[in-house]
């Protein structure tokens, strides 16, 4: 996140271009969680605030410690766009922000991009990745006794659930 004075929030024309996710800070990995999790706070508890789809998209208002601050987003529509010290200020920035985005878009008769509210999930997707890392996969999930999905999942699991 770009740094600015907590509670500012960029404009549309500053975001990025619709449909894109900004990149992760250099000090830290983004955490992304679906909006029934509650994300802990700086305090350490549990808090966190995600909208009902609005327009078929969800909002997220997260704590992001690499940023020090809350951070918001509304994926796919919109990436981490506003950020702030207090959770609420930070949602109704992003309700600003994703009714600028929606108008954009009406303005500019383009179809909005597909939303993942609602969407069913198989459980499955098919991952490409270089020989050499497949190599090693293997045979950590060799020496460990257990399979390379379990390994991966495992893996999956601790990068997207830190933060």
């Amino acid at each position: 996140m770009p740094s600015k004075k907590p509670g500012t929030t960029r404009s549309p024309r500053q975001s990025p271009k619709p449909g894109q996710i900004d990149a992760a800070p250099a000090s830290g990995q983004r955490s992304v969680r679906p909006a029934a999790v509650r994300p802990p706070t700086k305090r350490g508890g549990a808090a966190g605030r995600s909208s009902p789809p609005d327009h078929g998209f969800v909002k997220i208002v997260e704590w992001s410690p690499e940023d020090g601050c809350y951070v918001g987003s509304a994926p796919p529509l919109v990436g981490r766009c506003c950020h702030g010290d207090e959770e609420a200020d930070v949602f109704r920035q992003l309700c600003a922000v994703v009714e600028d985005w929606l108008e954009i878009y009406r303005r500019e008769g383009r179809p909005l991009p597909t939303s993942l509210v609602g969407r069913r999930f198989s459980g499955k997707f098919q991952l490409r990745l270089g020989s050499d890392l497949h190599r090693l996969l293997a045979l950590r999930a060799a020496s460990a006794n257990r399979s390379i999905n379990d390994l991966a999942v495992e893996a999956i699991e601790k990068t997207l659930s830190a933060g």
